[in-house]
């Protein structure tokens, strides 16, 4: 029991002769630090690959930059736009669109997309074929490349639907 100085009582009971109730405070005290560490650490792991997937990427282009321009290709415009219509339900959408680069050879225009992974550079992938044919669609005054940083090739794309 504690006792104020004026002698009133505060607890009725022994704390001693109650052991589980300090178990239970350790218990809780125990899952909230730990929810705390792990919360902090999923957020510092995201960051760090998010960190590395950019350093990745921005390398992945540099490379990119050095292989159009052995090959021929002169760059016009970096992360080139495009607006991408869309009607849902008769309402009218517009996406935008970023390709890496803007290139040009022998006076045709190229939207230039940039692959660092084997895997990532695969046209038949469907992400990767799914983002080169809304380039196709959207940019019908371009042509198409996939830039293999990887394998260190150029492949010209096409689709042969009509447009």
């Amino acid at each position: 029991m504690i006792l104020f100085p004026w002698g009133r009582a505060v607890f009725q009971f022994d704390v001693v002769s109650v052991p589980w109730v300090w178990l239970w405070v350790g218990a809780i005290f125990a899952v909230v630090v730990g929810i705390v560490l792990g919360l902090r650490t999923y957020r510092w792991w995201r960051s760090y690959r998010a960190s590395r997937r950019s350093r990745s990427g921005n390398r992945a282009e540099q490379l990119a930059l050095r292989l159009l321009a052995h090959n021929g290709y002169r760059i016009v415009e970096s992360r080139p736009e495009a607006t991408a219509h869309i009607v849902v339900n008769g309402r009218r959408m517009d996406g935008a669109l970023r390709g890496d680069w803007l290139v040009k050879r022998d006076g045709r225009q190229f939207v230039a997309e940039v692959k660092s992974t084997e895997r990532a550079a695969d046209p038949a992938l469907p992400e990767t074929r799914r983002q080169l044919l809304e380039y196709w669609l959207c940019r019908p005054d371009c042509g198409l490349l996939l830039v293999d940083t990887d394998s260190m090739r150029v492949y010209e794309i096409r689709f042969e639907y009509r447009r």
